[in-house]
Order: C-alpha cells, then structure tokens, then sequence
C-alpha cells in the first residue's frame, strides 16, 4: 500500500495552462524525498473513484472543458467520501479547485473554491469559513 496517491490531470483534466506530468513528478519527488511511497495514477476518474488504500491522496489536475457523465463523477465523490471516512487527507494542488465543478461538495472537501472573478485580483485571500472534513497531518513515515 502506497502512503500517498497522486491523482494527475490527464485527458479531459488536462488543460494548455499547465503541465500536470511535470508538476505530478515534481510531487511525487517531493513526497518520496521526505520518506513516503507515492503511487501516480493518471486516470482521474478511475483514481478518485478507486484510489486504493493510502493515507494521503493528491489532487493535481485541471477543469475539464465539457460536464464529464453524472455516473463518472458520482463515483469520484463516493470514492472520495470513502478515502476520508477512513481517516485518509486530501491535498489539492493549484487549479485543482477549478476541477469537478458539478460536485457540489467538492470546494468543503478543499477547504475552498476558485472564484474566477477574484483569481486575477491581487487581494489577500480569505481563509474558507469551515474547515475541510480531514485536517489531520500525516505522522512521520
């Protein structure tokens, strides 16, 4: 079993902004660097849906540009649910919080939204007003 899944944007969660294989590398360099075991998976679907036993799963990937099924992103939210009632944490990376815009439970399982009119304004960001299911840090590996 993995410490950390990273889940990366690929196909419809891939955007031209960024470069999710890169970035996800970059993490998963990261998170192995201080000692954990990290699992890359690049069927966002398939890894929110099942991402397996871990204790941290990590969010890097973009918003797709058309509604994905209903049923797709129904199974993400129960495989998510199922992640967090198991004690697992959830870290979203950058545009992850424009993603999975037909969650509605998506911006509280975060701890907060992209606001696409404010995103360009250099105002000082507001903490979300309830804080995410799981803030739990991870012990040491």
């Amino acid at each position: 079993m993995p410490d950390v899944v990273l889940i990366s944007g690929s196909g419809a969660y891939a955007d031209p902004w960024h470069r999710f294989p890169a970035t996800s590398a970059r993490l998963a360099g990261i998170i192995e660097g201080l000692g954990y075991t990290v699992r890359v998976i690049e069927d966002v679907e398939v890894g929110l849906a099942e991402p397996g036993p871990c204790r941290l799963l990590v969010i890097n990937i973009g918003n797709p540009s058309t509604p994905r099924p209903e049923e797709r992103i129904e199974a993400a939210r129960v495989g998510i649910e199922d992640h967090l009632s198991a004690g697992g944490a959830i870290l979203g990376v950058h545009s992850s919080a424009t993603s999975l815009t037909t969650l509605p439970e998506w911006p509280m399982i975060l701890g907060g939204r992209w606001v696409r009119a404010r995103a360009c304004t250099h105002r000082r960001a507001r903490p979300p007003s309830r804080s995410p299911p799981s803030t739990t840090p991870l012990p040491a590996a």
